[in-house]
């Protein structure tokens, strides 16, 4: 099955995209691939930073959609509208 993406628009500063781009280019990885590696990688040590803090988060937000629906990003029900 393959995977599911959404779009998340992000600012960095000149500086940090530079590095970014010639860290991508050196590891023969697209900017966007390098960039969910990290993300991937930040939030696997958070997890297991914080995992007790983190099932009382999940918990609480299942508790939320189930007593107002599904809450969902301004970005997201764009991305429906829009058809993409």
């Amino acid at each position: 099955m393959p995977a599911e993406y959404v779009r998340l628009t992000v600012r960095l500063r000149k500086d940090l995209h530079t590095k970014l781009e010639v860290l991508a280019l050196a590891r023969g990885l697209s900017l966007n691939s390098l960039i969910n590696e990290a993300v991937e990688e930040y939030v696997v040590k958070r997890e297991a930073e914080n995992r007790e803090a983190l099932l009382k988060a999940r918990e609480a937000l299942e508790q939320l959609r189930k007593g107002k629906g599904q809450v969902s990003s301004p970005v997201n029900e764009a991305d429906e509208v829009d058809g993409a």
